[in-house]
């Protein structure tokens, strides 16, 4: 069942469920691994945001993260803390 929660002012729609499928787990351990490389690291996390979030919310994120930039810049860190942050705020509504 999707839930909303907001994150850093940015409001997403997640199904907490969806965050134990295995298909997401790998590319969650692909985009940190660090051994493959920044240019994976990054394909695995635009991966990993599109297949939790969709591609309408994505977008939304990326458009709201870079609206909250300094200098219009959204980076592979700035979505990875993003949905750390996000991992968190869902965990803490199974509680």
């Amino acid at each position: 069942m999707e839930k909303r929660v907001t994150v850093d002012g940015i409001e997403v729609t997640i199904d907490p469920e969806k965050m134990a499928d295995i298909e997401i787990v790998e590319l969650a351990v692909a985009a940190a691994d660090e051994e493959s490389g920044q240019f994976a690291q990054m394909g695995a996390t635009i991966k990993l945001f599109k297949a939790v979030f969709g591609e309408k919310q994505y977008e939304s994120i990326k458009a709201a993260l870079r609206a909250k930039s300094d200098n219009g810049t959204v980076t592979a860190m700035d979505l990875s803390e993003f949905f750390a942050k996000v991992g968190n705020a869902v965990a803490a509504l199974k509680k």
